[in-house]
């Protein structure tokens, strides 16, 4: 079989991923793509592909790779339509519980022929999204503009700023007692984490106690197992909080690529995630599996 990994070369997580493929006999290289001709010819049985997400040609390829019959770990049909707008929906499907959320138009004022859409109603608003409230972009990654306004008058305020350069959300703070990330490989392999949640990159996984309420802890996976079968991702990490009332909040259904730093989380867990994906790669391109595609 042949394994390719799109990453930036010498990531610690995709080195050892390799070195750990290699133990089982099967060769794995970085993939590097120039120009492609269409339609494409298949070269490799299964990609991991942990950097298609951030340029259209990468991930573009990336699907006409899948449609040639290499499996991409994830599923790249399945996260470029992935986003929060879809992150909700999809809980209110599984009756999970995410919080209030609003949708706010991207507007463009200077519009000659009349933007169909019209600007946001803020006395409703007031009505429906208790303040402090976070706002942030619909599709974001990372904490890339996700904002903390203390009033509707400072939401407004932070609307009308971003308002003709993307689409935002207007979410409910959730006052949590506890969070969690739950990584889920192969839609079956589960692993909850204390999470401890911070901007650019500084998040840190902490060793976990797991919820006091068995029946709590089974919910939460049982749920993230099924979000992750809908959301056909092989790797994912979902976000949950527990609020001051017991109740598990998603909070984030989709990190398509999580952070896997060895030199920051407990050295049992990362070890878990190298074994656990490298499984799911030998799986998937031993088999010959195929990604689900739209068409």
């Amino acid at each position: 079989m042949k394994i390719g990994i799109l990453d930036y070369k010498k990531e610690p997580f995709t080195e050892d991923i390799m070195k750990k493929l290699e133990e089982f006999g099967c060769h794995s290289e970085y993939v590097s793509l120039k120009q492609q001709r269409l339609p494409v010819a298949k070269e490799y049985d299964a990609i991991l592909d942990r950097a298609g997400f951030q340029y259209d040609f990468l991930s573009e390829t990336m699907k006409a790779m899948a449609m040639r019959g290499t499996y991409v770990i994830n599923n790249p049909f399945a996260y470029t339509a992935a986003n929060k707008i879809m992150d909700a929906m999809l809980s209110a499907e599984l009756k999970i519980n995410v919080p209030k959320t609003l949708f706010l138009p991207q507007i463009d004022d200077e519009w000659e022929a009349g933007d169909p859409a019209e600007q946001p109603d803020w006395a409703e608003i007031e009505k429906e999204i208790p303040f402090p409230a976070i706002m942030k972009s619909f599709n974001g990654y990372g904490w890339e503009n996700v904002f903390e306004t203390k009033t509707p008058e400072e939401a407004k305020k932070k609307f009308d700023e971003l308002k003709k350069e993307r689409a935002m959300l207007l979410q409910e703070k959730i006052d949590f007692v506890d969070y969690y990330r739950v990584f889920c490989i192969n839609k079956k392999d589960l692993l909850v984490a204390k999470w401890k949640p911070a901007p650019m990159g500084l998040g840190e996984l902490l060793f976990v106690e797991p919820p006091q309420a068995e029946d709590l802890l089974k919910k939460i996976e049982k749920q993230t197992i099924k979000l992750n079968e809908r959301l056909d991702f092989d790797i994912n990490a979902v976000e949950w909080c527990i609020d001051k009332n017991g109740t598990p909040i998603v909070i984030d259904a989709f990190n398509e690529v999580p952070d896997i730093n060895k030199a920051s989380m407990p050295e049992q867990y990362y070890w878990w995630m190298v074994d656990r994906v490298v499984d799911c790669i030998r799986q998937k391109a031993g088999k010959h599996k195929k990604n689900k595609t739209m068409f």
